[in-house]
C-alpha cells in the first residue's frame, strides 16, 4: 500500500545512533508532573522553596513553598494566615516503562525512571486544626468529669467513705473471652487503610538539598545520565521477536483485507480491538500469563470475542491449552466467548440478570431494552450498561449481539458447542423455576469446579457463571454452582 506523507518524498533514514543504556540513576530517577499549575507560570524553585522532603520506600516527596505575602491575591486578614505551602506527591500508576534520554556526541543514552509523581496542594493543615479542636473538646469534657466528681465527693460523709473502701476490696472482674480471628480476618486488618496509613507513617521523612539546574552538582548528577561503558548488551532475540515486544501494533494480519492469518473472514465494522488498544495491556504481560488467565484478561476488556481473534491475541499458546482453559472464564453466545458473568458483575442479582441476557443471545441476535429490563426488573439505565458489554445499539432496532455468529468455530469444536448448548439448557430450565424478580434459588448440585466437589456460592444464585463446561473429550457435565476459576 502506497502512503503519501505529505511531503513530497521517501521517508529517508537521515542517522543512525548507538543506543546505550545505564543504569546510574534509575532507582533516584523521578519525573515532578504540576497537574494544576498553568504551563505559563511554573513554581520558581529558586526562591520559593524551603525544604523537600522524601520516602524512598513509598516513593513519596512533599515540597514545602514560601508564600507571596506580599500578593495582592494573599488572604492576609485570614483567621490564620499560612506563610507556607505544601506541595504532596500523588504517584501515578505505571501502565507501561518509561526512560529519560539524552542525545550527546551521536549516541543516544537511556536511564529508566524510578518513579512518575504528580504534585498537589496539601491539607494536611485543615486536618491538624480539626484534631487540635476535637483534642481540646475531649480535655475540656474530661475536666468537666474531674469536677463533677470532686463536688459530688465533699457530699459524702463518712459512713460513705467506709462503705466506699470495703467496695474497693472487692470487685466484680469482668471477663471476655474473644474468638480466635481467622486468617482472612487478620489479612483484612493488615490491608485496613489504618493499618497502612500507620506503615506509612513508621518511614521517617529524609530532607533532601535543592540544587539549581545550573549548579555544579546538577552538572555532575547529569553527566551520570551518559553511559561510561561501551560494552555491547547480548541480544538474544530476534529482530521480529524485539518489534513484537518494543510495539504490539496491529494484530491483524490482511494480505487482502478481506481475512485474517487464521483464514477466517473478519467483517470491518465488527473489528475487535488489538493488544495495543486495550489499556493497561501488552504482549509480554500477556506473555507471562497461563492461557486462561490470558484470555480471562482479555474479556475482561473486551467482554466478547471469537476463539480466532482470542487465539491470535493468546499466542503462541497452544489451542489444545486455550481451548481446555476458555471454559473457566468465559462462555460460548453465537460462537463467541462472553467473559462469565461471575467475572463481570459485582453482586450476584447483576449476574443472574446478565446470564439471563446471554440466554437470550444465544438464541436471538436482538433484544430491545425494554423487554429486558421488564424480565429482569432492572431500571432502563441498568439494562442498557448491561446489553452495551456485548450488543450493539441499532437506533429504532433494539441492540443487537455484537459479533456476527460464529458457525465455523461450532463446526470445528462440535463437542465443546454441544456442551456449552446443555449448560444453557440447563440454566434456562432453573430461570423459568425461580424468575429474575424473585430470590435467587439453591443452586442445585452439578457444577464443575476443578477439584470435582460440589460447589456452593453464597445462597447459590442461578447463574451460567456455575454452567461449569470442559473442553473436548470431557463428559459435559453442566450446573449452576461456582464456575471453574470462578469467584
Amino acid at each position: 500500500m502506497d502512503v503519501d506523507d505529505g511531503l513530497g518524498g521517501d521517508d529517508e533514514v537521515v542517522a543512525e545512533m548507538d543506543v546505550y543504556l545505564t543504569q546510574e540513576l534509575a532507582e533516584q530517577l523521578y519525573v515532578f508532573q504540576y497537574p494544576l499549575r498553568p504551563q505559563w507560570k511554573p513554581h520558581e524553585m529558586a526562591s520559593e522553596l524551603k525544604t523537600v522532603r522524601h520516602r524512598a520506600l513509598q516513593r513519596a516527596v512533599q515540597l514545602e513553598l514560601q508564600l507571596d505575602t506580599s500578593s495582592p491575591h494573599y488572604d492576609g486578614e485570614s483567621q490564620r494566615p499560612l506563610e507556607t505551602s505544601m506541595l504532596s506527591s500523588t504517584p501515578v500508576p505505571a501502565q507501561t516503562n518509561h526512560c529519560v534520554g539524552v542525545v550527546s556526541g551521536g549516541t543516544v543514552h537511556l536511564t529508566p525512571l524510578h518513579a512518575v509523581v504528580q504534585m498537589r496542594p496539601s491539607m494536611a493543615h485543615l486536618d491538624e486544626e480539626d484534631t487540635a479542636r476535637r483534642e481540646e473538646r475531649e480535655r475540656e469534657a474530661k475536666a468537666e468529669k474531674r469536677g463533677a466528681r470532686q463536688d459530688s465527693a465533699i457530699s459524702v460523709d463518712a459512713n460513705d467513705d467506709e462503705d466506699k473502701a470495703d467496695d474497693d476490696e472487692m470487685q466484680m472482674l469482668q471477663v471476655q473471652f474473644r474468638r480466635a480471628e481467622s486468617e482472612k480476618v487478620l489479612e483484612r486488618k493488615r490491608t485496613s487503610y489504618a493499618s497502612l496509613h500507620e506503615a506509612r507513617e513508621k518511614e521517617p521523612w529524609a530532607e533532601l538539598a535543592y540544587h539549581t539546574r545550573d549548579s555544579d552538582e546538577s552538572h555532575m548528577l547529569r553527566a551520570l545520565l551518559l553511559c561510561s561503558s561501551k560494552a555491547h548488551i547480548p541480544f538474544a532475540c530476534g529482530a521480529d521477536d524485539y518489534l513484537a515486544r518494543l510495539s504490539c501494533g496491529r494484530a491483524h494480519v490482511r494480505a487482502d483485507g478481506a481475512g485474517n492469518q487464521f483464514g477466517m473472514p473478519i467483517d470491518l465494522e465488527q473489528e475487535q480491538p488489538s493488544v495495543s488498544e486495550l489499556p493497561g495491556l501488552s504482549k509480554e504481560a500477556l506473555r507471562q500469563m497461563r492461557p486462561s488467565e490470558r484470555a480471562g484478561t482479555i474479556l475482561r476488556h473486551t467482554h466478547v470475542m471469537s476463539y480466532a481473534r482470542l487465539r491470535e491475541l493468546c499466542a503462541p499458546a497452544p489451542a489444545d491449552a486455550l481451548l481446555h482453559g476458555l471454559p473457566d472464564v468465559a462462555v460460548l453466545v453465537q460462537g463467541n466467548w462472553v467473559l462469565r458473568s461471575a467475572l463481570a458483575c459485582a453482586s450476584e442479582r447483576d449476574a443472574r440478570c446478565r446470564d439471563a441476557m446471554l440466554l437470550h443471545f444465544t438464541n436471538d441476535r436482538h433484544m430491545t431494552t425494554k423487554a429486558f429490563a421488564d424480565s429482569a426488573k432492572l431500571s432502563t439505565q441498568a439494562a442498557r450498561e448491561l446489553l452495551a458489554q456485548v450488543a450493539t445499539s441499532r437506533p429504532g432496532h433494539g441492540w443487537e449481539f455484537k459479533l456476527p455468529t460464529d458457525t465455523q468455530f461450532e463446526a470445528e469444536h462440535p463437542q465443546l458447542a454441544l456442551a456449552q448448548r446443555e449448560a444453557w439448557l440447563r440454566l434456562g430450565a432453573t430461570l423459568r423455576q425461580q424468575p429474575l424478580g424473585a430470590a435467587a434459588p439453591t443452586a442445585p448440585a452439578g457444577g464443575a469446579p476443578k477439584d470435582g466437589a460440589a460447589s456452593k456460592r453464597g445462597k447459590g444464585a442461578a447463574s451460567m457463571a456455575g454452567a461449569g463446561v470442559k473442553a473436548a473429550g470431557a463428559k459435559a457435565t453442566v450446573g449452576v454452582g461456582k464456575p471453574p476459576g470462578g469467584r
